[in-house]
């Protein structure tokens, strides 16, 4: 569940932009058949001015478009030549049959997402199906693309800066592009989930971790520490009385995040919210839950060449309902 504010990036530029002139502009990159980005073969979104292989098995672009009275909808797709063949298991024999894709064809996942035409306070309320590889980080850095690409060509998205150079006051034409703020609804706090699941584990995160004991400064671009711990079934009470202990204690140790995972959530859903250790309280803190949606009349597929009726429709219940937001 997001908030979407249309805006132009940088502020600086002071410029304004509706979220009909963002529809226009997906609009022609989809119809353009320019609403791609590209993956390398180590899973990587090669940049724009970088793309060495453009691998049509390996990226994420728009499949399909509803410009509707109240919503728009995009179907966004990502193909991974990189996952194993799906595979079947006889019940009968135990026998493993795996398929493979044919000459042209690579596994693929759909994601779709709905945005309502009417705001509050400038704010549209969206939402996006999650699926795997098909995530929300993809689908923001596809859009993303499709604005810089836009950008470039139209002119109207350019800007005066002036800055002084030895003396003078020089004027510079900058460009600036459209964008979609996201914000994530929150809607949960730990301590909550905590009374209605169950607590499966603690992990400690420290971003920027000493590597030592092997030379490999040429090799090694970053390292990160990760101290997992595993917990019993114990009272959500005796639980937060150790999560607000062990904050300070592992912000002494160097850890910057603590990520805590939730299952047998309320719809059979499940949460691994990450939070700053900076944060005065993580116990207190919001975080975004997905919704689990269910009731649909027929078996959904994984992916999809046109927009899914019975998903869009789902997605337009959850928008329309004031209690979730």
């Amino acid at each position: 569940m997001w908030h979407v504010l249309p805006c132009v990036i940088p502020k600086a530029a002071n410029k304004f932009v509706s979220l009909e002139d963002i529809i226009e502009i997906m609009s022609q990159s989809y119809q353009n058949n320019t609403s791609n980005i590209y993956y390398s073969e180590e899973g990587i979104i090669q940049k724009e001015e970088e793309i060495f292989q453009e691998d049509p098995k390996n990226r994420v672009y728009i499949s399909h478009i509803k410009n509707e009275e109240k919503y728009f909808t995009m179907l966004i797709n990502r193909g991974d030549p990189n996952v194993a063949d799906t595979a079947f298991i006889d019940l009968t024999s135990n026998s493993v049959r795996s398929i493979s894709p044919e000459d042209g064809e690579t596994q693929g996942w759909s994601a779709h997402l709905v945005i309502a035409k009417n705001s509050s306070s400038g704010y549209h309320r969206a939402c996006v199906e999650r699926m795997p590889r098909a995530t929300g980080s993809s689908i923001l850095a596809l859009l993303d693309r499709i604005m810089d690409r836009h950008s470039k060509m139209d002119m109207k998205y350019r800007y005066e800066k002036k800055k002084k150079i030895k003396g003078k006051i020089v004027t510079e034409i900058k460009r600036c592009k459209p964008s979609l703020n996201i914000a994530r609804v929150p809607s949960e706090n730990i301590m909550n989930d905590l009374k209605n699941g169950t607590l499966s584990g603690i992990t400690l995160i420290k971003n920027k971790a000493e590597f030592s004991g092997l030379d490999l400064n040429n090799i090694i671009k970053s390292s990160s520490e990760r101290l997992v711990l595993r917990t019993k079934d114990v009272n959500p009470t005796t639980l937060k009385s150790f999560i607000k202990t062990m904050t300070p204690w592992a912000r002494g140790k160097g850890y910057d995040e603590i990520k805590i995972d939730l299952a047998d959530l309320p719809g059979g859903s499940s949460a691994s919210p990450t939070f700053k250790l900076d944060e005065e309280d993580a116990t207190e803190v919001l975080y975004v839950r997905s919704q689990r949606i269910t009731g649909f009349p027929i078996l959904l597929a994984s992916c999809y060449k046109d927009i899914s009726e019975e998903i869009k429709d789902k997605l337009i219940e959850l928008i329309e309902d004031n209690e979730k937001w």
